[in-house]
């Protein structure tokens, strides 16, 4: 009995060392992995002719995760059928499924959507391998960038020229590479010849753009690549997205007895919205409702709120009408109805104050201006007498009064106020019913101060360019909409005053339709998108201390 029980004992301890050996965790603690992969070796080596075998070689610098790897493999020309992939360690050996063309010159490209098994570091840089089934490889290149936050793993589309350029983006790129994380690219081993560039952030990695979820960088121009050239440089992009849809009505419902509430599918062109566009239609007695107040809430763009000339009988059925809504493509929604549900929910609530610009209530004592959200549309008729404008001293500032919509407005001092000084907005908001006659019994006052001179910087300097018809950009490298702009004399000199310090990036760009504005280029029909240059380094503005004499170097 005692011979079982140790020869269990053994057997226990024999189990344990088995699973222990067979469950090898990494150590806890220790520093955190953040080396990217890196390819170490391929077979063939890159630039290698008369290549017979029916396959290729990757090896990287560690375990890498198999389904990435298979996700950023590219290859060009486009080949039929489904590549076989063989793993041995930290190797991938790649099969081709109808073996190979002769004459021809293959590039293979690794994108950076490769990630390690460790801590899912992404490549650093696409690689690219070239080699030729002939005894001649080409070998011509193109060099840009793509000006994107996020550029990591733009992919870049290039075709052969056609003399149909309608069609190219429906198919495969005949050759395609990937943005680094600088947003530089390199498209390798290109023939003589005529090419058409896009940069693409495909979303579903199908290698097709499609419009709906998809961003792209339109040329300025197509390559030709003769004989004797071995290369382009400086082929740039930004990306746009190309909208060919009109917006589309995703949800309406009632709020209340005034409000209804209707979400879409994109941001709609708010300078261009109508009461006429709308008509709630009785489904009985086919009584047309107007609008008479229509707003967007504040930062939700695809969201609108329409308030009818008169409360809704909710013992009926009703639709509602749409027609000629523009996004802010030019794609407009004609002939839309749809129905909704009714509800007899009584609106109860003042309005109130939802967003206000600035958001620091700091104004620029030049060019000052007040911009009011509210959570809903109101009457009018005594707007004037609901607001006041006052310096320090109670004394009544004039402003002019507009609306952005029926529940907001901007205020603009129509002179120049004091440096440094204080001002107060006075809304008798008693005065602004809604239109159920809901009013808030109270007098807001919002207390503003006008900047100092001291707060802002300049920068001068010169732009070196026998480019024309150039506009300069200078713009905050926080927020892209805050942008200066600069119109080149012939001496192709600058100056930017009252800039807010900061981090900025200066641009400039070819207005070739002299439209004072930067244009990305259409696809339908095709236009190319207008040459831009950035210069090579972010410059920080500090306050109080203009930037003189820069030299912007344009090729």
């Amino acid at each position: 009995m005692a011979e079982f029980k140790n020869v269990r004992l053994i057997f226990i301890l024999m189990l344990f060392f088995v699973v222990s050996c067979a469950l090898q965790l990494p150590p806890e603690g220790g520093e955190v992995d953040l080396i990217p992969p890196e390819i170490v070796s391929t077979f063939p080596i890159s630039g290698t002719v008369n290549y017979s075998e029916k396959y290729f070689e990757i090896e990287f610098s560690e375990y890498v995760d198999k389904r990435s790897f298979r996700e950023a493999l590219f290859i060009s020309p486009v080949i039929d059928g489904e590549m076989e992939i063989d793993w041995s360690g930290k190797t991938a050996e790649v099969y081709f499924p109808n073996g190979l063309k002769e004459n021809t010159t293959y590039v293979i490209t690794i994108g950076t959507d490769v990630v390690d098994l460790n801590n899912n570091n992404r490549m650093a840089n696409a690689l690219s391998l070239y080699f030729s089934t002939g005894n001649k490889i080409d070998t011509k290149e193109i060099f840009g960038k793509v000006y994107d936050k996020n550029a990591d793993g733009i992919m870049m589309f290039t075709y052969k020229y056609e003399t149909d350029t309608t069609n190219y983006l429906a198919k495969k790129s005949d050759y395609i590479s990937q943005c680094g994380k600088d947003g530089q690219f390199v498209i390798k081993g290109l023939p003589e010849g005529k090419f058409r560039v896009f940069a693409v952030k495909d979303q579903f990695r199908d290698l097709i753009f499609q419009a709906e979820q998809d961003e792209i960088g339109i040329p300025s121009q197509d390559i030709y690549l003769s004989e004797n050239d071995s290369s382009f440089t400086g082929l740039n992009f930004y990306l746009t997205k190309i909208d060919t849809l009109p917006p589309r009505v995703l949800d309406v419902k009632m709020l209340d007895q005034y409000h209804i509430y209707l979400k879409f599918s994109e941001e709609l062109n708010s300078e261009l919205l109508k009461n006429q566009s709308f008509q709630i239609v009785d489904t009985t007695s086919r009584l047309i409702s107007n609008i008479q107040y229509f707003f967007i809430p504040p930062d939700k763009r695809s969201e609108l709120v329409l308030i009818p000339e008169q409360k809704i009988n909710t013992d009926t059925d009703f639709f509602l009408n749409i027609n000629n809504l523009e996004d802010n493509n030019g794609n407009i929604l004609s002939n839309e109805q749809t129905s909704f549900f009714t509800t007899d929910k009584i609106d109860t609530n003042a309005i109130k104050i939802l967003k206000i610009e600035p958001s620091d209530f700091r104004l620029d004592y030049i060019d000052a201006s007040i911009n009011i959200f509210f959570d809903d549309a109101f009457q009018k008729n005594k707007i004037d007498e609901a607001i006041e404008f006052l310096d320090q001293i109670i004394s009544k500032v004039p402003f002019d009064l507009s609306f952005i919509d029926d529940a907001s407005i901007k205020i603009k001092p129509l002179q120049r106020l004091k440096l440094d000084s204080r001002y107060n907005l006075v809304l008798k908001m008693n005065l602004l019913p809604d239109a159920a006659e809901n009013v808030a019994d109270t007098i807001i006052t919002l207390n503003f101060v006008t900047k100092n001179e001291f707060e802002f910087s300049g920068l001068c300097g010169k732009i070196n360019s026998d480019k024309e018809n150039l506009i300069l950009v200078l713009e905050s490298e926080n927020n892209s909409e805050l942008k200066n702009y600069f119109n080149l004399n012939s001496k192709k000199e600058f100056e930017f005053s009252r800039i807010i310090p900061g981090k900025h990036k200066l641009w400039a760009f070819e207005d070739t339709n002299k439209n004072s504005q930067y244009d990305f280029g259409k696809l339908n029909p095709f236009e190319f998108s207008e040459n831009f240059y950035v210069f090579p380094e972010i410059i920080e503005i500090k306050p109080r201390w203009s930037l003189t004499d820069l030299i912007f170097d344009i090729k």
